[in-house]
């Protein structure tokens, strides 16, 4: 229960501390949303890859099938309740950062701000739905995620933007909605770009979200498939 708190509290200071005296409004724009947003993916992502393999080796996952509502359905639910208890570390973080900085920036646009946040976590929780199947039909070991969670952190864009990595890095994040709604998330806050901007980048963020999406659906489907072929049902 404490996981949440503790694992917030250094990150939170660093980079609140880091950008309350660098005197960058863009980084400060960043860290003020993105450090809470990367906390709850770091958690979120742990959890919720493991999931449906900790169903599958609990031996429940013979129930959720039996059920008419398809598992993916299911397992979103517990996905959505995941992200709902990492969101402590999210607030945790935020609390930090608003302390260590002692500044907040000036919003240009309240209401593409308010939309652009939803819009990000959308995609935070999308980003990690789509690794609960993809662990289980690819069959991940332990300390996976542990790997993952860094390079995410790296061109997920929640940070800085994503302009300022390798060209191939910056590639690869250019295809993470969690980029695209966070440069959404800050040009509402400095009024750096146009309005007409700022809803592409809402589109594009959304776009992706609702293709990964699809992606962890058809996951759902070919893991079910498999576990009715192999007839595997887990240890009980």
């Amino acid at each position: 229960m404490f996981g949440p708190v503790v694992s917030a509290i250094g990150p939170g200071v660093v980079l609140g501390y880091v950008a309350g005296r660098s005197e960058n409004q863009t980084a400060l724009s960043y860290v003020f949303v993105g450090a809470a947003l990367s906390m709850i993916w770091n958690m979120g992502i742990f959890r919720t890859g493991w999931s449906l393999s900790n169903e599958h080796s609990m031996g429940t996952l013979d129930l959720m099938m039996t059920t008419r509502t398809p598992l993916a359905l299911i397992m979103l639910g517990k996905a959505l309740a995941i992200i709902a208890f990492a969101s402590i570390s999210g607030v945790v973080a935020f609390i930090m950062v608003l302390a260590m900085s002692n500044q907040t920036p000036d919003l240009d646009n309240v209401v593409l701000f308010l939309i652009s946040g939803c819009t990000a976590m959308v995609a935070v929780i999308v980003t990690c739905f789509v690794f609960a199947p993809f662990s289980f039909v690819a069959g991940v070991r332990g300390g996976f995620f542990n790997a993952l969670m860094p390079f995410g952190s790296v061109v997920s864009g929640f940070l800085y933007p994503i302009h300022v990595l390798p060209g191939s890095l910056e590639a690869v994040a250019r295809l993470m909605p969690t980029a695209w709604a966070m440069q959404a998330v800050v040009d509402s806050i400095n009024g750096s770009a146009s309005e007409l901007n700022i809803v592409l980048h809402l589109l594009a963020s959304l776009g992706l979200s609702a293709l990964l999406f699809l992606v962890a659906w058809l996951l759902f489907v070919k893991a079910e498939q498999r576990v009715r072929v192999s007839g595997s049902l887990g240890s009980i």
